[in-house]
């Protein structure tokens, strides 16, 4: 068992998580595998236009058409994206940290 291996074993015994301003990204991505996952929306927008025809208007721009369609389209998905980002670890001031306690239920 390497040190790398180790340091993790360690760190996954520990009840409280604190990590500071980092942009290692090892360091980071092991920080999202213990915090874990959540599912997360995403929206799209999109605009088509559909015209034959056309003729350049050479007095307002663009263009004209007496034949045209426009569309617009909207869509919504689910996908799983980790709860902490690197930009949330980039962010961080002097004395600031992310910290992610594990509570257990004691019986």
């Amino acid at each position: 068992m390497g040190k790398s291996d180790a340091a993790k074993e360690l760190f996954q015994n520990f009840r409280t998580r604190i990590a500071c301003h980092s942009t290692d990204l090892l360091t980071i991505r092991t920080f999202q595998d213990l915090i874990g996952e959540e599912d997360r929306q995403k929206r799209s927008h999109s605009y088509s236009e559909l015209s034959q025809d056309a003729r350049k208007n050479y007095v307002l721009g663009g263009f004209d058409a007496d034949n045209a369609n426009i569309s617009e389209s909207i869509s919504t998905s689910v996908h799983r994206e980790s709860i902490v980002t690197g930009k949330d670890f980039s962010r961080l001031n002097a004395f600031e940290a992310i910290v992610a306690p594990r509570f257990q239920t004691v019986s």
